[in-house]
Protein backbone atom coordinates (compact mmCIF):
# COMPACT_ATOMS: atom_id res chain seq x y z
CA UNK A 1 0.00 0.00 0.00
CA UNK A 2 0.84 3.80 -0.26
CA UNK A 3 2.33 5.06 2.55
CA UNK A 4 3.52 8.68 1.93
CA UNK A 5 1.84 10.91 0.16
CA UNK A 6 3.43 14.05 -1.84
CA UNK A 7 2.16 17.05 -3.90
CA UNK A 8 3.78 18.33 -7.28
CA UNK A 9 3.05 21.74 -9.05
CA UNK A 10 4.78 24.13 -11.33
CA UNK A 11 4.52 27.94 -11.63
CA UNK A 12 0.49 28.88 -10.86
CA UNK A 13 0.55 25.30 -9.68
CA UNK A 14 3.55 25.37 -7.74
CA UNK A 15 1.13 28.41 -6.06
CA UNK A 16 -1.41 25.43 -5.09
CA UNK A 17 0.60 23.03 -3.88
CA UNK A 18 2.43 25.44 -1.72
CA UNK A 19 -1.07 26.08 -0.36
CA UNK A 20 -1.75 22.63 0.59
CA UNK A 21 1.08 22.00 2.35
CA UNK A 22 0.63 25.15 4.27
CA UNK A 23 -3.02 25.40 4.60
CA UNK A 24 -4.01 21.74 5.35
CA UNK A 25 -6.37 20.85 8.07
CA UNK A 26 -5.29 17.91 9.91
CA UNK A 27 -2.58 15.68 10.04
CA UNK A 28 -4.42 13.14 7.81
CA UNK A 29 -4.84 15.55 5.46
CA UNK A 30 -0.78 17.33 4.86
CA UNK A 31 0.54 15.85 2.40
CA UNK A 32 4.11 14.22 3.36
CA UNK A 33 6.67 15.92 1.43
CA UNK A 34 6.12 18.66 -1.13
CA UNK A 35 7.98 19.95 -4.63
CA UNK A 36 7.70 23.22 -6.16
CA UNK A 37 9.17 23.69 -8.92
CA UNK A 38 9.59 27.55 -10.21
CA UNK A 39 6.26 28.30 -7.97
CA UNK A 40 4.34 31.44 -7.51
CA UNK A 41 5.51 32.56 -3.63
CA UNK A 42 4.50 35.86 -2.88
CA UNK A 43 1.37 37.73 -4.57
CA UNK A 44 3.04 40.85 -4.11
CA UNK A 45 3.47 42.28 -7.22
CA UNK A 46 6.35 45.03 -6.19
CA UNK A 47 8.47 45.00 -9.93
CA UNK A 48 7.99 45.04 -13.52
CA UNK A 49 9.22 41.74 -13.76
CA UNK A 50 5.96 40.84 -11.76
CA UNK A 51 4.27 39.63 -14.82
CA UNK A 52 3.66 36.10 -13.78
CA UNK A 53 2.59 37.32 -10.34
CA UNK A 54 0.26 39.44 -11.25
CA UNK A 55 -1.39 36.97 -13.61
CA UNK A 56 -1.56 34.28 -10.45
CA UNK A 57 -2.90 37.03 -8.49
CA UNK A 58 -5.21 38.02 -10.86
CA UNK A 59 -6.84 34.95 -11.31
CA UNK A 60 -6.64 33.77 -8.08
CA UNK A 61 -7.55 36.74 -5.94
CA UNK A 62 -9.21 38.58 -8.84
CA UNK A 63 -8.13 42.21 -9.69
CA UNK A 64 -7.19 44.58 -7.14
CA UNK A 65 -7.27 42.49 -3.95
CA UNK A 66 -7.37 43.45 -0.54
CA UNK A 67 -3.44 43.76 0.99
CA UNK A 68 -5.82 41.11 4.09
CA UNK A 69 -5.74 39.00 1.40
CA UNK A 70 -2.83 39.24 -0.74
CA UNK A 71 -0.89 38.55 2.89
CA UNK A 72 -3.28 35.75 3.37
CA UNK A 73 -2.05 34.12 -0.12
CA UNK A 74 1.00 34.82 0.42
CA UNK A 75 3.16 31.34 0.78
CA UNK A 76 5.67 33.15 2.80
CA UNK A 77 3.67 34.27 5.57
CA UNK A 78 2.25 30.50 6.09
CA UNK A 79 5.14 28.11 6.56
CA UNK A 80 5.92 26.69 10.20
CA UNK A 81 7.49 24.04 11.46
CA UNK A 82 4.79 21.95 10.50
CA UNK A 83 5.16 22.51 6.74
CA UNK A 84 6.13 19.09 4.93
CA UNK A 85 9.38 18.67 3.85
CA UNK A 86 9.99 20.79 0.29
CA UNK A 87 11.97 20.70 -2.63
CA UNK A 88 12.27 24.02 -3.92
CA UNK A 89 13.14 24.60 -7.51
CA UNK A 90 13.70 27.82 -9.59
CA UNK A 91 15.90 29.13 -12.06
CA UNK A 92 18.02 32.49 -11.91
CA UNK A 93 16.75 33.43 -15.60
CA UNK A 94 12.92 33.51 -15.27
CA UNK A 95 11.73 36.38 -15.25
CA UNK A 96 7.99 35.64 -14.54
CA UNK A 97 8.18 33.69 -11.73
Amino acid sequence: GVNRVGIVGFSAGGHLAAMASTLYYSAETRSDFSILIYPVISMSVVGKHDQGVRRTRDELLGPNPRAALVKQYSIENLVTNRTPPTILVHARDDRLV
